[in-house]
């Protein structure tokens, strides 16, 4: 079967695409629309406002996107911005990343905060602490909660005294709402195939 459409048509369904929707996904969303499926789109929230996340974003070439679903779920990722410019469309980039079929999956918010740099310095633990914020499913900020006076990493040894992966484990002085947020823990331990700063 073969529609065709007008060319005021065709505009009046371009100017109801969200990112880089095909024509496809926005006759899917307005058939979604007229059949009472919800499609309220997620809420967007970008810290501390969306001009000055851009701004931090290309600054730090790396942002915490945090995508909670209807399910109750939260799924923590980070961003690169490694063909984001100054230029690029912030939403458009979302929709048709990380946010496409968001209705599909269930999302119904995102939070997005530009991480810090970092620096090549020792002493800086910045890229430490986003490295295993995003392995125990935390933010960086909640990561932070969890200093390294509140955890040790500990080879998991084979037999042969050989690593066969890590674990980290928590202090029960801990806060425990975050370690009720952390991927994989049980009795204060999680299990990690690698050394999470390898």
């Amino acid at each position: 079967m073969k529609i065709s459409i007008s060319e005021s048509t065709y505009k009046r369904l371009e100017q109801k695409a969200i990112g880089f929707d095909t024509p496809e996904q926005v006759i899917i969303r307005l058939l979604d629309q007229s059949d009472g499926f919800s499609s309220s789109k997620p809420e967007l929230y970008f810290a501390p406002n969306e001009d000055e996340f851009k701004r931090d974003f290309l600054n730090s070439g790396i942002s915490e996107i945090a995508l909670y679903y209807k399910s109750g779920k939260r799924e923590i990722v980070h961003w690169k911005a490694k063909k984001f410019t100054k230029d690029s469309n912030l939403r458009a980039n979302l929709w048709s990343g990380y946010l496409r079929n968001w209705s599909d999956k269930g999302i119904i918010k995102a939070e997005l905060v530009a991480l810090p740099k970092g620096t090549n310095s020792p002493d800086d633990d910045t890229r430490k602490t986003i490295s295993l914020a995003e392995i125990l499913g935390l933010k960086y900020y909640e990561e932070m909660q969890v200093l390294d006076d509140l955890y040790d990493i500990h080879a998991d040894n084979n037999n042969d005294n050989y690593p066969v992966g890590y674990y980290i484990e928590f202090s029960d002085e801990a806060p425990e709402d975050i370690l009720n947020k952390i991927s994989g823990l049980h009795n204060l331990t999680v299990y990690l195939p690698n050394h999470p700063f390898e």
